[in-house]
């Protein structure tokens, strides 16, 4: 029997073939609709605030991650910042939603002219750096304080069995391709996560010594401001477990800790 909890993720040939589908029909849905007016690219502050309420809880925004229980979603919304489509299909997506995915119908809840906004701000989407973004939405950045002082927050060697399940319910597969782990074969907005534990540096700025995966998990815009990585709000045994669960699928040879 097929596991149908949110906990448990789809193989990636029904990822495929979910993505394949969708794309399919959506192109089939929108052929022959001309590019719809008021919806050039913008980057304004009353879109980008109305995009960080209706739209980040579930997509996050450059450098900002969704609300937390969407981390969760099986499948995941997909970080937009990655995606470029037609105006038509985003609108037409926008006020119709999609089936069988977590994206609602918003025809009957944001007027047509918002929706025709917020197609432009999506359009815009991939030109916008995160701090950026933040300023048009009005964001605040705080660190983690306990990332601030060298060797606190250290809670020893990490659980790699747990944090296979963590990089799934935080939603890493949102942005990186990880070895053993199946998802959404659209475009990521960050690199591929493999051979982390050969790597000199994270994000090309924090020295990857012993511990430094997990502080560079807690905080990364801490430690390289304006990184598109956001702050998921991991404790710091979480960041240990997931740390221990990258350093360990991604080293030379190495294989996942636990199967699907």
């Amino acid at each position: 029997m097929r596991d149908i909890s949110a906990r448990s993720q789809h193989p990636q040939w029904l990822y495929n073939l979910i993505v394949t589908g969708r794309e399919a029909l959506l192109g089939w849905q929108t052929a022959g609709l001309p590019e719809p007016k008021g919806t050039k690219p913008r980057q304004d502050p009353a879109t980008a605030r109305l995009f960080q309420r209706d739209c980040a809880t579930c997509h996050g925004g450059p450098g900002t991650a969704p609300a937390s229980f969407a981390l969760s979603l099986n499948p995941a919304a997909p970080p937009l910042s990655a995606i470029e489509r037609p105006a038509a299909e985003i609108l037409w997506l926008i006020r119709n939603g999609l089936k069988l995915s977590a994206m609602p119908a918003w025809e009957d809840h944001l007027s047509e002219a918002e929706m025709r906004a917020l197609t432009g701000f999506v359009r815009a989407l991939p030109g916008i750096s995160p701090s950026e973004y933040r300023s048009l939405a009005g964001l605040r950045w705080s660190s983690p304080e306990s990332t601030l002082r060298p060797g606190s927050g250290d809670t020893g060697p990490g659980d790699p069995v747990r944090g296979r399940r963590l990089t799934q319910g935080f939603g890493c597969r949102r942005c990186h391709l990880i070895p053993g782990l199946p998802g959404d074969p659209a475009p990521r907005i960050g690199p591929p996560l493999t051979e982390v534990a050969a790597r000199g540096y994270l994000g090309g700025v924090l020295a990857n010594q012993p511990g430094a995966l997990a502080h560079w998990l807690r905080a990364p815009q801490h430690f390289s401001p304006g990184s598109a990585m956001p702050d998921l709000g991991l404790g710091p045994r979480q960041a240990a477990d997931i740390a221990a669960f990258l350093l360990t699928v991604s080293g030379p040879g190495r294989k996942p800790t636990a199967p699907d």
